[in-house]
């Protein structure tokens, strides 16, 4: 049995600014809490940067959704509306591929405070409409007006949890592989036995970031 993964999530993509905390289990993934940065930036800048880089140090992985890099550099960035190069699709649409799943099972669980940052899923009037292309594949229609940082910071809670996309752990384990294939194989094997859309420029961006703060 693997050791929990412990998440910190920080999502600053709106005009609130949400953090969350959750714990998963390798089945079960148990939001914690779910937080609003109150105030302007400067008054919680510092702290959040310490707060993220201790937990870090604790073993958390952080994923920090931001425009810029100001919080992002301290943690794993992973934007939500960024799509991805290979599969074409958004990060919130593969965020939400595994978050559905795991809702739907019982294996999002969250106390009764934080429910208002559930996303539930459904058809018409949700705040984001589930349904399915020409090819059966699923398709989101998102009611932006509904959706704050804090269903965010909990989608980038799922991200953490389920691929773990440029944090230490993982880029310890996948940068070596990929620096490893011969000229002849794929590169993308080893990250395609792990999850869908983890590109080489996404490692390779994240590896030069750590590279330079050395």
């Amino acid at each position: 049995m693997t050791d929990p993964i412990k998440i910190m999530a920080v999502s600053l993509a709106g005009i609130q600014k949400h953090k969350a905390y959750a714990v998963y289990d390798g089945e079960t993934l148990i939001v914690t809490h779910v937080h609003r940065l109150q105030g302007l930036f400067g008054a919680w800048k510092d702290s959040l940067i310490e707060e993220i880089e201790a937990k870090r140090k604790d073993g958390y992985v952080c994923v920090v959704e931001e425009k810029t890099d100001h919080i992002a550099k301290y943690g794993s960035q992973f934007n939500l509306e960024d799509t991805d190069g290979e599969t074409g699709r958004s990060n919130l649409f593969l965020a939400l591929d595994w978050y559905y799943p795991m809702l739907e099972m019982g294996h999002v669980v969250m106390a009764k405070e934080y429910q208002q940052f559930l996303i539930r899923p459904g058809a018409e009037g949700q705040k984001i409409e589930k349904g399915q292309d020409e090819k059966g594949r699923p398709v989101y229609s998102v009611n932006w007006s509904a959706v704050n940082t804090g269903h965010r910071a909990v989608l980038l809670c799922v991200v953490g949890a389920m691929v773990e996309p440029v944090s230490d752990r993982y880029l310890d384990d996948m940068l070596g592989r990929w620096l490893a294939v011969e000229p002849h194989e794929n590169p993308l094997g080893p990250f395609e036995a792990i999850t869908v859309g983890v590109s080489k420029r996404r490692v390779e961006a994240r590896a030069e970031w750590r590279r330079n703060r050395t």
